[in-house]
This record gives structure tokens, C-alpha cells and sequence, in this order.
């Protein structure tokens, strides 16, 4: 088992620095991030810089707030997003693999690229 840690670093979308710290993964990264956050705000990621995440194994963001965030590169695979908010989302070049997707906002969001394999958007 691999038991080695990496050092990520979370910005907004206009270059600012959010959240940093050591994690075997992004989804556990990201689970720290949210982890210290309210618990009203916990499902709240707008205006993040999410380029490249990796949310396998992350869980599900079911009625998460990810609107104004930079998901490009990103990978959602096997997870559950629906009722969540993508509002002036930029997705590009990012991979939805059997995610459910419906119920889900994508208003004025950029899609360019991207893998939509065995998913649902309704």
C-alpha cells in the first residue's frame, strides 16, 4: 500500500490561496478543505480553482455549489452530482464517467472537449 502524501494547494479563480496541506489523494485533500469550513458552507466550492481534481473517490457532491469554479481537466467518475450548481462553470477538457448528473444547473457554463461516457444529464 502506498502510504505517501502530497502537498496541494487550493486557489480561487483569481489566484488567491484558499486552502493547503498534505493528502494521499485530491478527493482527501479536498475533503480536509471542506472539513474546516461551517457546516452550512460544506458544500459550498464557488470560484475555485479545480483544475485537473480528481474527484474519484471523493463521494458524492449531491447539491454542491461549485458555480464560477475552473473545472477543467477535472474527472468525475462513479459519483452522484445531482442538484448541484455549475452556474458560469468553465469545463474543458473534463471527464464525466458514469456520473449522475440530473437536476443539475449548468447555466452559462463553457464546455469545450471533455468525456461525457455513461452518465445522465437530465
Amino acid at each position: 500500500m502506498n502510504n505517501s502524501r502530497k502537498h496541494y494547494v487550493l486557489y480561487d479563480v483569481e489566484g488567491n490561496l484558499v486552502f493547503k496541506g498534505d493528502a494521499h489523494s485530491h478527493g482527501s485533500f479536498l475533503k480536509q478543505y471542506i472539513g474546516q469550513k461551517k457546516p452550512e458552507d460544506k458544500k459550498d466550492l464557488r470560484g475555485l480553482n479545480l483544475r485537473n481534481f480528481d474527484f474519484t473517490g471523493f463521494g458524492d457532491v449531491k447539491k454542491y455549489n461549485f458555480s464560477g469554479s475552473d473545472l477543467s481537466g477535472a474527472v468525475f467518475a462513479n459519483i452522484n452530482m445531482e442538484d448541484s450548481l455549475f452556474k458560469n462553470c468553465k469545463f474543458e477538457n473534463t471527464s464525466f464517467l458514469k456520473v449522475d448528473a440530473n437536476n443539475c444547473n449548468f447555466d452559462f457554463s463553457h464546455f469545450e472537449n471533455g468525456n461525457m461516457n455513461f452518465s445522465s444529464f437530465m
